[in-house]
């Protein structure tokens, strides 16, 4: 954002706030959702205090003393927006990036449910589940078995029912997944063939369990190192 917006933000943070002080309005916000303008054409696409346009990134950040929502880029973010009660602007910028990372977490578990529910998902999909659903709960995810009934685990299934509620199958899966990886029957996926196919033959995927799978006991395979 160049420094001829500056002054023009500045303003329009005190009008949609409500406050007379610049500081009042910069700090008491809280970050609700992150929105790429790919997936959603509908979004306006324009930062509410500077102006900019053509955003890649839509955070849609909530004032928490009227309620009000803004869509803001990143960059007035790191230059205005404190959130929640956090003092200095190097700390809620910490938060921001720490707040983004668990809200695209959230959102890509949605996407995996579908795909690791099956009675035979991909390998692939399992680890990176596995992988995501750590993430949210800053563990590694070898550290899953001790969490078996505990408040953090009980978060993560807060969470993972907000995308749809799980039916008690469902949830015994997702158990299985985390807590015993090694019971679950995966397949391999489709192998590619570049060679010409006779007779409509194709290969078909191979099943088999997370325990004997190579890329169980590396998930580098798959990610190219921890994430």
């Amino acid at each position: 954002m160049g420094n001829g917006k500056g002054p023009k933000a500045k303003s329009k943070l005190l009008e949609i706030t409500g406050e007379s002080d610049f500081e009042l309005a910069c700090n008491g916000w809280e970050l609700q959702d992150v929105v790429k303008t790919e997936d959603d054409e509908e979004i306006e696409n324009e930062c509410t205090i500077c102006g900019q346009t053509h955003l890649n990134d839509n955070y849609l950040i909530c004032y928490i003393k009227n309620g009000v929502v803004a869509n803001i880029g990143s960059s007035c973010i790191k230059r205005f927006i404190r959130f929640k009660d956090i003092g200095s602007q190097e700390d809620s910028n910490r938060y921001f990036e720490k707040k983004k990372r668990e809200i695209n977490d959230i959102k890509s578990t949605r996407e995996l449910l579908l795909e690791v529910l099956m009675d035979k998902p991909q390998s692939k999909y399992v680890l990176k589940f596995r992988s995501i659903c750590a993430n949210i709960l800053q563990i590694k995810p070898d550290e899953f078995k001790g969490l078996y009934l505990s408040e953090q685990w009980f978060k993560l299934l807060s969470i993972l029912n907000k995308n749809f509620l799980l039916t008690e199958k469902q949830e015994h899966r997702v158990k299985l997944i985390l807590f015993n990886p090694r019971d679950v029957e995966v397949t391999k996926g489709k192998v590619r063939i570049d060679k010409p196919i006779y007779n409509g033959k194709i290969r078909h995927r191979v099943s088999n369990t997370l325990s004997k799978s190579g890329v169980y006991k590396n998930p580098s395979q798959i990610f190219g190192g921890s994430q």
